[in-house]
């Protein structure tokens, strides 16, 4: 059976793409994901690569849980769009081994998405000393705290809100697709307003990240304003 008839099989394809949950001040809150705005915020992901130099055949530990897809899927996506030889793993400490596991080998291009728990879970071990040999480290903001005190720096990622935000190397800020979103702050938290047109609107959405906005050009030459999250 061909692609063509598989997908003819299948019927007409879903009016959303998924469906994904934030949480607001209020609780969480649930949105529907369109296709035209996966695509967009795929395309992002894949400049956020470009500034880290990603290409095909580079050894990739991807760190993401499955009910982070709906803010990180489109990284994953766009690593697999590269090429990239990639391992995925889940943020947690019972997943540590895997870590350990994959620092092992040779040529190990990326590490993107270690948590706080996963340092913990190693602390101490031989994978603490492989990471500082890591040329391209992303951590979680939870992670960036006791990385440093180990004497290792790392870019973060994380959801500002419903939005990926990835720091490049330059380590600025996270950078957010200003096509995509309008960032403020308001009484210390990022908020966050959809400019495309999106299945699911945003309207000054406390994101309930705290930080700044960095307003100037960022040196990998991406647009847009950052979120600079407090220094540990």
């Amino acid at each position: 059976m061909s692609r063509t008839t598989m997908l003819a099989a299948a019927g007409p394809r879903a009016a959303v793409s998924g469906i994904g949950t934030v949480v607001g001040p209020e609780g969480p809150v649930d949105y529907e994901i369109g296709w035209s705005e996966l695509k967009r915020e795929e395309a992002w992901a894949d400049r956020l690569l470009d500034a880290w130099g990603m290409g095909a055949g580079q050894r990739v530990l991807v760190i993401i849980a499955n009910h982070e897809y709906a803010w990180a899927g489109p990284l994953l996506t766009a690593v697999r769009a590269r090429r990239a030889v990639y391992t995925p793993a889940e943020p947690y400490g019972w997943d540590a081994r895997r870590l350990t596991t994959f620092l092992r080998m040779e040529e190990v291009a990326a590490v993107i998405g270690l948590s706080g728990e996963t340092v913990q879970a190693v602390a101490g071990s031989e994978t603490i000393e492989r990471l500082r040999a890591v040329p391209r480290l992303v951590v979680r903001p939870d992670a960036r705290g006791p990385l440093r005190g180990e004497g290792i720096e790392a870019s973060v990622i994380g959801p500002v809100g419903p939005a990926l935000g990835l720091e490049c190397p330059e380590r600025a800020g996270l950078h957010v697709d200003p096509a995509e979103w309008g960032l403020d702050v308001i009484d210390g938290t990022v908020r966050l307003t959809s400019r495309a047109d999106r299945a699911h609107a945003f309207s000054a959405f406390d994101t309930g990240v705290e930080g700044t906005l960095a307003e100037g050009p960022c040196g990998c030459g991406l647009p847009g304003p950052r979120v600079v999250l407090p220094r540990d």
